[in-house]
């Protein structure tokens, strides 16, 4: 079937701007942790660069956790998440932030957050594939968006809670 132009050009539109929206939510997040200046749309070619890693990271964790099977590969593939998240989170800060922060004042955020991270995917694996299901058949197309829509507010709290958890933690130290 043939679809017409502009609903789709709309769509990706505003879906373009929801993202950059949310990446620049991160960003205001960091930057009233680490007392930092907010630098508004100019960094917007800095969230197409950070979307751009996020997207490469996510092809290449999608490829990589087909190929692993059975107990030992499943605990070895999830301590490498682990470390992976860990690493992109810390570098998430430091390059929202445009480096001005340590990579020893990052760690505690980027720690807490993968550690969050990885809480929420185990949780996810076993609530959310039910969860998505039932509502499917319960409530039809609204009650998956529903399921989805809950999933990202999740993905978001964790996210700030792991940032909060790293300033606490260094508040302290």
């Amino acid at each position: 079937p043939s679809h017409a132009v502009e609903p789709i050009a709309t769509g990706l539109l505003i879906s373009f701007a929801g993202v950059v929206s949310v990446i620049q939510s991160i960003q205001v997040v960091y930057q009233r942790l680490y007392g930092h200046d907010r630098y508004g749309w100019r960094d917007l070619p800095r969230y197409l660069a950070w979307l751009a890693v996020l997207a490469a990271l996510l092809v290449a964790e999608s490829t990589v956790n087909t190929r692993v099977r059975g107990v030992p590969g499943e605990v070895v593939q999830g301590v490498v998440t682990f470390a992976i998240i860990c690493a992109f989170f810390a570098w998430t800060i430091r390059f929202l932030l445009h480096g001005k922060v340590a990579w020893r004042h990052v760690f505690p955020s980027a720690f807490a957050t993968a550690l969050l991270w990885v809480g929420l995917a185990v949780f996810s694996s076993a609530y959310f594939s039910p969860l998505l299901i039932d509502d499917s058949r319960t409530f039809g197309l609204i009650g998956v968006v529903f399921s989805f829509l809950s999933w990202f507010i999740l993905i978001a709290s964790v996210i700030v809670l792991g940032a909060v958890l790293g300033a606490v933690w260094l508040n302290h130290h």
